[in-house]
């Protein structure tokens, strides 16, 4: 299948909600853009699912007609989840992010996510 890109700027909270709800998946599901609760257009959430492929965050991934579709995370998807699942985090995460007025790297937001989680935790 030819691959073809759309041009976006990467919306954090959109890869967050995607992440949640592939993880959601019962054992035999299935996530597919083409049936996403995500609003968007499909372009847009085909191209965060190629996004999380490239990353190699999920399992199973696959094209057709219809949409792209995984069945449920790799470690590295849950490992990035973990570290901005928790709603406060996130708010948290965010909220330096817009006060820094910097866009961020998911290597950035990741550690920011932890260091707001060991402050948190008082560490």
């Amino acid at each position: 299948m030819v691959r073809w890109y759309v041009r976006m700027k990467i919306d954090y909270d959109k890869l967050r909600a995607i992440l949640i709800e592939i993880e959601s998946l019962p054992p035999s599901g299935y996530y597919s853009t083409a049936v996403s609760q995500i609003p968007g257009n499909r372009d847009e959430l085909d191209e965060y699912l190629a996004l999380l492929e490239d990353a190699g965050w999920i399992r199973d991934p696959s094209a057709t007609s219809s949409g792209r579709s995984c069945v449920g995370l790799t470690w590295q998807g849950h490992q990035y989840l973990d570290s901005i699942r928790d709603q406060s985090v996130w708010m948290r995460v965010r909220e330096r992010m817009q006060a820094a007025g910097v866009s961020a790297s998911v290597e950035l937001v990741k550690a920011l996510a932890l260091n707001v989680g060991k402050e948190l935790l008082g560490l």
